[in-house]
């Protein structure tokens, strides 16, 4: 495996999820199952620029389980960078680069 969501990214995910649940101005969710918070990589679009790759992965921080058994939660586009396209640094803090409201 190359890319994926390690345990930093489920703590963070975690807190996005919450931070939705408690923020008016965000965009509501209806589903709350704290055991169901999952995050996971959705896509990462990746293109060279000068000497190395970057990285657009789309994570997505679930809530839980919806009653027709999909999931609910929110998007996110977060950096990363590599030099070989093996072995990628996430960065920015992990930060999202743009809220998805």
């Amino acid at each position: 495996m190359i890319f994926h969501a390690d345990a930093l990214d489920q703590s963070l995910g975690e807190a996005r999820v919450r931070e939705h649940l408690t923020n008016p101005r965000l965009r509501t969710l209806t589903v709350n199952v704290p055991e169901q918070y999952n995050t996971e990589i959705y896509s990462m679009p990746v293109f060279p620029y000068e000497g190395l790759y970057i990285g657009l992965p789309t994570y997505f921080e679930a809530s839980g389980q919806t009653p027709n058994r999909n999931q609910e939660g929110v998007n996110s586009v977060k950096l990363s960078v590599s030099r070989d396209l093996r072995r990628w640094e996430k960065v920015g803090s992990r930060s999202f680069l743009h809220p998805c409201v």
